[in-house]
């Protein structure tokens, strides 16, 4: 699991709720298009279909059916943020690679790291890191690191 924040807080969950209220009819379910639509809703893309959303649904192990509870998609809200995240974390290393090899120190990977999360320091790199990772002159394979953390 990722350290960085991909569940909503207690707040955002009950104004989460409040718009799949909204569109549930009092029902307590929504269906693939109507998630498709509180997803345009409720995240920064309004691009959303209903097959990007059945894709988010495959990735959450959520067993497809025609109505989904406001658990689903909490869980495909959390994928996307994860996803998101990810894509965000890669950017930010990519950029700092000057040389594209694929490998970046510690150090660099800390400062980028710490644009995300404040509290993120070399010790937390070490944490996620997979020891086949690392090349022979110490770098971090950045991308191998990324999909680690954001797990």
């Amino acid at each position: 699991m990722s350290m960085f924040a991909d569940m909503p807080t207690e707040s955002e969950i009950e104004q989460l709720y409040e718009q799949f209220c909204e569109l549930d009819q009092e029902q307590g379910v929504i269906d693939v298009k109507t998630m498709a639509e509180l997803m345009v809703k409720t995240t920064d893309r309004s691009d959303w279909s209903p097959d990007c959303v059945k894709k988010l649904l495959d990735e959450c192990d959520v067993t497809p059916c025609e109505e989904y509870e406001f658990e689903d998609f909490l869980q495909i809200l959390t994928v996307h943020r994860r996803i998101e995240t990810s894509k965000k974390i890669l950017e930010s290393l990519q950029q700092a690679d000057e040389d594209n090899t694929g490998f970046l120190s510690a150090d660099v990977i800390e400062e980028k790291m710490q644009e995300f999360e404040k509290s993120f320091h070399e010790e937390d790199i070490h944490f996620w890191i997979e020891e086949d990772a690392v090349n022979e002159d110490g770098l971090i394979d950045y991308r191998r690191f990324v999909e680690t953390y954001t797990k």
